[in-house]
């Protein structure tokens, strides 16, 4: 077997790369998921001190996600902006358009 192909025995060749995709408000990480999905939120108290707002954004976030139904991969979010007063229907729209 030449050296540039990888074994099937490899423990690296069955896993996939996570993919990166950003946008002012957050970055989203997509990991391949072979069991079941996850919505993951990261947020800190520089971006949202009250933890009302920091809850707020989660709920949203993971209401928006599983309402995408892109469950074959597990979706990470790292907050960079404060949304708690966007509505939910603008998080959808941001998520539709950062994953097109």
């Amino acid at each position: 077997m030449p050296k540039n192909e990888p074994s099937l025995l490899s423990k690296h060749s069955h896993q996939e790369k996570s993919r990166r995709l950003s946008c002012s408000e957050f970055d989203l990480i997509l990991k391949p998921s072979y069991q079941t999905a996850a919505v993951t939120v990261s947020t800190s108290k520089k971006v949202a001190p009250r933890a009302v707002d920091r809850n707020r954004i989660k709920r949203i976030i993971k209401e928006a996600a599983r309402r995408n139904k892109n469950l074959d991969t597990s979706l990470i979010f790292r907050i960079k902006k404060n949304i708690a007063s966007l509505k939910s229907h603008d998080v959808e729209q941001l998520i539709k358009k950062i994953l097109s």
